[in-house]
């Protein structure tokens, strides 16, 4: 069973890249990523790090971003389709569309 839930997960990542393929290219989501951040190639550290498997607390280490601008950041992501919350409710663990 557990085998089948890993199959469908991976399943799912490819639909959910290949749609994100479809509706944005690399140049929108950079776009989406930087406009208005002081320090633009922090975020796209961040968002290139957005693999399903690491925490808001590990993203802004990633990205050397306090944890209150990568929340907002990573909602902002989240309403406009190009991240992912794959967490559980207790946690918040996000997945991009693809490397910037």
């Amino acid at each position: 069973m557990e085998e089948l839930l890993e199959k469908l997960e991976k399943q799912n990542m490819a639909i959910i890249k290949l749609l994100g393929k479809i509706a944005f290219d690399k140049n929108e989501i950079y776009t989406i990523v930087t406009h208005g951040k002081r320090n633009p190639k922090n975020y796209v550290k961040v968002y290139n790090a957005l693999n399903g498997e690491k925490e808001i607390n590990e993203l802004a280490k990633i990205g050397n971003v306090n944890r209150s601008n990568i929340t907002r950041a990573l909602q902002d992501w989240q309403a406009k389709g190009i991240a992912f919350n794959l967490g559980d409710g207790r946690k918040s663990i996000y997945i991009g569309l693809c490397k910037l």
